[in-house]
């Protein structure tokens, strides 16, 4: 079927005019252009969700329905302030998923988080900037919450990537602004492979006219200022003990404490931000900005769910994040969890990883649960159960060493539209912990520590939220049969007992 339709397509597109099929998705900063055709780029979408009619009906109601209210109003109001304007410009050039949940949010908030996000994105593009001595890049890291308080301050001392895709592959890299070298290379349009150590043009552009969000960051309130420098503060000292070889032997995290310390300061402390926003705009209480603990929890889940995610990517950075603690106990080198001949190990390492990071879901449930402005619920939940979903993904799925797994646009899409109140959100993650649960491998060695993490969020619900009154379906079918989920556990246990007994 899949097939007959690509055909389908390419007969479509000949008959299409070609100004039509010749329009590109271009960027709100001016000059980015993306090269695939719309219509191409929204038929795969429909395409990969074919056998998921729900991701077609969610996909359709998403692109045509009316923006939402808060965003059409942020549109107003930076139409007439050209250094907000650039402001949100470089939030969608950098982040497209972050500057749409931003953008929705009241506006009692939505310029301070648009401020701290664009402000921590400087801040980690100089930490990946591999190009700079180490000196000055310790000296940035750790000075960079004084930065921010300079007027005119930008920043153009780095090599970086400009990425420009040509025909099927032909990509243009590695433009060095000292040399003005431009490298041309070929290399397949799947490939992973690093065009060089430096930041992509879109994030180097950001701190070419830095100057223009520190403009904006200094005309917040002082106590917006205030929170925001103090995590720079934190992350900025964070990233550079890292930098100087501090918790990590050569490029790799040795310890598990060290990796939940990396993901601390590169997403818990995110966390603290913003529960430290939320309660300074007066749309949540003092107690979101409190809990401290379960804060960090929500940063770390997204963190570490990610660097699972990007093991590939990672390894051909030259960089290792899966802290060795863990990958020692199945391989001797890292780069063998990718390698023939190792799949059953590989399997029960990436389990472990997965284990490691469904001790932080019941936290991030319990600070989800406290949320009461409607805007900040959806910009908190949003990537939560995006993570969930990635999570279950990666799950034994050792195409995690092949190539970086995404979930489908369509799934995304659905998440996002059901994402909306606690009784959808638990209903989504008990939907993504039944799918992990049915996969967990009785010879897997972690078998039993996973049945019991699930346990456990499963325990939670049922104490904290009895009567949750769920709506999203079809996720509400894995979460009014939390029976089959606990039997799917027990099954197993049994299953483990009885092959130990022959």
């Amino acid at each position: 079927m899949k097939l007959y339709l690509n055909r389908l397509l390419i007969r479509i597109s000949a008959r299409v005019p070609r100004k039509l099929w010749t329009i590109t998705q271009t960027h709100r900063l001016k000059g980015e252009i993306i090269s695939l055709p719309l219509f191409s780029t929204m038929l795969n979408t429909l395409l990969a969700s074919l056998r998921h009619p729900a991701e077609i009906e969610a996909l359709l109601k998403y692109k045509f329905s009316p923006p939402n209210t808060n965003f059409n109003r942020n549109k107003k109001i930076i139409a007439n302030n050209p250094t907000k304007k650039k402001c949100y410009d470089f939030l969608f050039l950098t982040s497209r998923s972050f500057a749409a949940v931003i953008a929705e949010l009241d506006d009692e908030l939505r310029d301070a988080v648009c401020l701290f996000y664009l402000i921590l994105r400087g801040l980690d593009t100089i930490e990946d900037d591999m190009t700079l001595p180490l000196p000055r890049k310790t000296e940035l890291l750790r000075s960079f919450h004084k930065i921010i308080y300079q007027r005119g301050w930008n920043f153009d001392e780095s090599e970086y990537t400009l990425l420009f895709w040509v025909g099927h592959g032909v990509i243009a890299r590695g433009f060095n602004r000292v040399t003005h070298g431009l490298l041309l290379s070929h290399v397949p349009t799947t490939s992973t492979t690093p065009t060089t150590d430096g930041p992509n043009e879109k994030d180097r552009v950001l701190l070419v006219d830095y100057q223009v969000v520190i403009d904006e960051f200094l005309a917040l309130k002082p106590a917006f200022q205030t929170v925001i420098a103090d995590i720079a503060h934190k992350m900025g000292d964070g990233m550079a003990d890292y930098a100087n070889g501090e918790h990590r032997v050569n490029t790799a995290i040795e310890k598990i404490s060290d990796f939940d310390l990396y993901c601390h300061y590169v997403a818990g402390l995110v966390g603290y931000g913003l529960s430290d926003l939320f309660a300074v705009s007066g749309l949540e209480s003092a107690e979101v900005a409190n809990s401290k603990k379960i804060s960090n929890s929500m940063g770390q889940f997204l963190q570490k769910t990610n660097i699972i995610r990007d093991y590939l990517e990672d390894l051909v950075d030259g960089r290792q994040f899966w802290p060795r603690e863990i990958w020692a106990n199945y391989v001797e080198d890292f780069a063998d969890l990718s390698k023939p001949g190792f799949e059953v190990k590989a399997q029960a390492c990436l389990s472990a990883m997965v284990l490691n990071v469904l001790e932080h879901v019941p936290d991030c449930l319990v600070y989800l649960s406290q949320l009461r402005n409607q805007s900040v619920f959806n910009f908190c939940a949003i990537p939560q159960v995006m993570a969930i979903a990635t999570l279950a993904l990666v799950f034994n799925n050792l195409e995690v060493y092949r190539r970086n797994v995404k979930i489908r646009k369509g799934e995304a899409v659905r998440l996002i539209l059901a994402s909306t109140n606690m009784g959808n959100v638990v209903a989504i993650f008990r939907y993504y912990l039944y799918d992990i649960s049915g996969k967990n491998d009785p010879l897997d060695p972690n078998f039993m520590k996973i049945s019991i993490a699930i346990g456990k969020i499963e325990q939670w619900i049922e104490t904290n939220m009895p009567q949750t009154n769920v709506v999203a379906k079809p996720y509400s079918a894995a979460a009014s049969s939390s029976h089959l989920l606990l039997l799917a556990i027990l099954a197993g246990v049994f299953g483990v007992l009885y092959s130990r007994l022959q």
